[in-house]
């Protein structure tokens, strides 16, 4: 239970430090910021 919970937390953390840095990397780098998010975001749901 205590271990879902941390993974939920973890998870939320990451994805708002994605929205708003990822916003960033994406426009700098469009093509391979995207590739990086979308890995991050699959290591995160697994």
């Amino acid at each position: 239970m205590k271990n879902r919970f941390m993974q939920i937390i973890v998870g939320t953390f990451l994805g708002l430090l994605m929205l708003f840095g990822g916003t960033q990397l994406v426009s700098a780098q469009d093509g391979e910021g995207q590739e990086r998010l979308e890995g991050v975001w699959r290591v995160t749901i697994t």
